[in-house]
């Protein structure tokens, strides 16, 4: 029996103080097994989140205020760039498991490995070249093995890596929505923060390192210079805030020291960036309906004035409920009336409505439960407490639209305030008589007419917008009405 080492008298005898608690030895042969089981069910998770979240996003888009967008809109391209990130590294480190397993297999199959003298049709000029360039089977379970663990390794750092700055995106993100207005605008403060963090997140690491490990290393007489040591010791305060030493040290300055000693920082920041900026024209491109690019002669422009498929409530698809547009039920309407629905999106209606109605609706009373004193006069009081409210927010909204049917205005005197579960949207709903002659009409609903007496200060509220929605009106194909 050879002579116990330390570690392992030590977890013998139940750990000391300064021991390891568990063997590392033991605890080894245990984590390609872990590997494999933690790898092949968060390929799983994250295939579907990226899917699962914006599904979530279209649904509740038409409701959502300035802070939960801006929000939205940090979390969700962060969230996808770290899926997708992980989804390619998981492939990878998948595949090179599967290798391993094969190898190992191969070795219990075939503990000697090649038998050269028995290769046929093989002469000594290829079995030389073949015996130089070809691994044993045991250098090939290592290599692997060492592969494999890396790109684990590497997988847990770039997750957290994206974390950390997506943490300092979501606090810009954050400032800028509750302070927008005294910034100078919320997508112009935006505008002009976004680089200034990218430029710390790329410039930061790349200047320490110019500094630090180019020039004081080169010429070490500098680092006397009071100013410049502080300067790299700033420099590395500004790192460790997108790659926290404490969470990430251990991890990077291991792979580091080990694999790019010299071009890790540079090569993994590349990736990162790559990530959110493949990531975001993903989900750019998935919002267009050419992402391709491909089709020149009628673009998105062309068919502003024509039908599109998401005005039509028959129509719409689970990609429009990113679009809060006005609608009508079918391009085909067979009655005598058109109804529209007119929906309210809090995020870009509420700058405008604070502009064009005076008085601001009063919060609606908390709802109360039985109430053994409660009379017909309360209940007929309450009931024209909520129809006087419900008009007025009808008067508020209606100040939002202009409809126009064949290039004649009418009025939204009848339009009420409308609830749409299935829409998940609220805005208002009415008809608009339909006469003369049938044949193709043509309904145009102009989002914030005569913009020029609204003051605003947020510059994320669109400009003036129409919406041309075609129909054709054939009253010839309405149920006849039974007899009765």
């Amino acid at each position: 029996m050879g002579e116990a080492t330390p570690d392992q008298g030590a977890a013998g005898n139940g750990g000391t103080e300064g021991s390891s608690r568990v063997r590392f030895e033991t605890l080894r042969e245990r984590t390609d097994e872990l590997e494999l089981i933690i790898s092949g069910l968060s390929l799983l998770a994250l295939i579907s989140i990226p899917e699962a979240i914006w599904a979530t996003y279209e649904e509740y888009f038409g409701r959502m205020s300035l802070n939960l967008a801006a929000a939205s809109a940090v979390a969700l391209p962060l969230i996808t760039a770290i899926c997708h990130t992980m989804v390619m590294l998981l492939v990878v480190h998948l595949a090179v498991r599967a290798y391993w397993v094969g190898m190992i297999g191969l070795k219990a199959a075939f503990p000697v490995g090649v038998r050269w003298e028995r290769l046929q049709g093989m002469g000594p000029v290829t079995l030389e070249r073949l015996k130089a360039r070809t691994k044993s089977l045991d250098a090939s379970i290592a290599s692997a093995d060492l592969v494999a663990s890396t790109l684990f390794s590497l997988i847990n750092y770039t997750a957290l890596a994206l974390a950390a700055l997506g943490f300092w995106f979501a606090v810009l993100f954050g400032v800028a929505s509750v302070f927008g207005a005294q910034l100078g605008g919320v997508n112009s403060f935006v505008n002009r923060a976004v680089p200034g963090l990218v430029l710390c997140y790329l410039g930061a690491p790349f200047l320490r390192w110019l500094l630090d490990g180019v020039v004081l290393r080169r010429f070490p007489r500098l680092t006397r210079i009071a100013p410049l040591r502080w300067l790299v010791r700033a420099l590395a305060v500004v790192e460790s805030l997108f790659l926290p030493t404490r969470w990430l040290g251990v991890t990077r300055l291991t792979l580091q020291s080990h694999l790019l000693p010299r071009a890790f920082l540079a090569v993994f920041t590349l990736v990162v960036v790559f990530a959110l900026y493949g990531s975001t024209a993903l989900i750019n491109s998935g919002r267009i309906f050419d992402p391709l690019g491909t089709q020149t002669y009628v673009s998105g422009r062309d068919t502003a004035g024509g039908l599109r498929s998401f005005y039509y409530e028959t129509h719409r698809t689970a990609r429009d409920r990113l679009r809060p547009t006005p609608l009508i039920p079918s391009p085909v309407i067979e009655s005598h009336w058109l109804p529209v629905f007119l929906p309210y999106v809090a995020l870009i209606d509420d700058p405008v409505l604070a502009q064009r109605c005076a008085d601001p609706p009063s919060a609606p009373p908390a709802i109360t439960g039985f109430d053994p004193r409660d009379s017909d006069a309360a209940a007929l009081k309450r009931e024209a407490e909520i129809d006087a409210q419900s008009a007025k927010s009808a008067a508020c909204l209606r100040k939002l639209w202009e409809l126009k049917l064949d290039g004649e205005v009418q009025s939204l005197e009848s339009f009420q305030p409308a609830e749409r579960g299935d829409l998940n949207l609220r805005g208002l709903a009415g008809w608009i008589a339909l006469s003369g002659q049938p044949g193709p009409r043509r309904l145009e609903a102009i989002w914030r007419p005569r913009p020029e007496q609204d003051a605003l200060t947020d510059d994320y509220v669109p400009r003036r917008t129409r919406h041309v929605i075609p129909f054709l009106w054939s009253p010839e194909l309405e149920s006849p009405t039974p007899d009765r």
